[in-house]
């Protein structure tokens, strides 16, 4: 079973629902990225929605608009995978899973 699968049926015996934030990778930048993905998690989320910067975000609201314009400017200074490599501490895009990025401690 996977760790989405595990979470959504331990919430569903539970009787709640998810709590699964969006948060665009790099807004407003990567150091305060990292840190707002800590305190979701301690402050009960199950999953956290990392969104990558694209070229055309439109078919977003505009609060996500504004959110990817900013990131992409720190994409673009630092490359894109580096800025995710920055961000994540080497755990490999789509892959994250933050309760074993907690218990390792990545900076």
């Amino acid at each position: 079973m996977s760790r989405i699968s595990e979470v959504s049926a331990e919430a569903a015996q539970q009787g709640r629902k998810l709590l699964i934030p969006y948060v665009v990778a790099g807004d407003p930048d990567l150091p305060t990225t990292l840190k707002l993905m800590h305190k979701l998690v301690a402050d009960g989320a199950d999953m956290i929605e990392l969104g990558v910067p694209f070229s055309d975000p439109s078919s977003d609201g505009p609060v996500i608009q504004r959110g990817v314009e900013r990131a992409k400017a720190i994409f673009a200074q630092t490359g894109a995978d580096d800025a995710l490599g920055k961000l994540l501490g080497g755990v490999p895009a789509g892959v994250i899973d933050i309760e074993r990025e907690l218990e390792i401690g990545v900076p």
